[in-house]
């Protein structure tokens, strides 16, 4: 395969910003998605980031030990205010919330990979409503879940405990050859089984650097998500995904103990 590594920043030309710099001239911080939160609902920022800790921890023991441990921590949290855990795990795992439409860069990125993109099956909505370009759209209405998958696929898949669902999918379609490439945007949490499941069936990864700016069709604005993000490649197109993909973080892959034996 080749050995995969990531290139300073003189090697790419030098420092030439990204989505996360502030541009030059700019001598104020730009408000941060807790900010804007606690300005909403008149609490302070720390509050609104404790609420995103405790609602990413109630997810995660959901993801793993189901329904009956996520209502017990359930019944004995009751610290933070209810209106403000309610707002921030709309926020953060809601797939109608449209802070999480992939950024433009990401999708210049799979398009340069692709040609073109084939399906998506977790558009939020088809021709020019749609935010990803795709020659086939598969919305909520659709249920993607329920739908045969072809050819080359982009996933950002709703975020929340669903997210399980979709991966299992985009594996198995990937597995039994339906489809020949897929890229997938993720939250990276790398303690969830769907997200080593990934790990495992993917070919790569890119650990995305820093914090995405999420973005709305229509509106200037953008929000820098509140998780890290990872994009991962299943596919042949090793190289093509490396050069494409390289310039938004490091690139990764599961090793196997098969490769470890051979070496002794």
């Amino acid at each position: 395969m080749g050995k995969l590594y990531r290139e300073t920043k003189k090697e790419q030309g030098g420092d030439r910003g990204n989505q996360y710099t502030v541009p030059k001239g700019n001598n104020f911080p730009l408000p941060t998605t807790a900010e804007r939160i606690g300005e909403q609902f008149n609490v302070s920022d720390r509050t609104v980031k404790n609420a995103e800790k405790f609602a990413d921890a109630v997810d995660t023991i959901a993801d793993t030990y189901g329904d009956e441990a996520k209502q017990n921590i359930l019944s004995r949290v009751v610290k933070l205010p209810q209106k403000v855990i309610t707002q921030t795990a709309k926020q953060l795992y809601t797939s109608e919330t449209p802070e999480w439409y992939t950024p433009r860069i990401i999708i210049d990125s799979v398009l340069e990979l692709f040609g073109k993109i084939d399906l998506d099956p977790c558009s939020n909505g088809k021709g020019d409503a749609a935010n990803v370009p795709a020659t086939e759209y598969y919305t909520r209405e659709d249920n993607g879940l329920a739908r045969a998958w072809h050819g080359k696929v982009y996933m950002n898949p709703p975020y929340g405990r669903e997210v399980a669902q979709w991966v299992e999918k985009v594996t198995a379609e990937y597995q039994a050859g339906n489809i020949s490439e897929a890229v997938i945007l993720i939250a990276a949490r790398t303690d969830t089984r769907w997200f080593n499941l990934l790990a495992k069936t993917g070919t790569v990864w890119c650990a995305v650097e820093g914090r995405l700016l999420f973005s709305t069709p229509g509106v200037k604005t953008s929000n820098a998500a509140p998780f890290p993000s990872a994009i991962f490649y299943l596919g042949d197109n090793v190289q093509d995904f490396y050069h494409c993909f390289k310039h938004h973080g490091p690139i990764y892959r599961a090793i196997e103990e098969e490769e470890m034996m051979q070496d002794d």
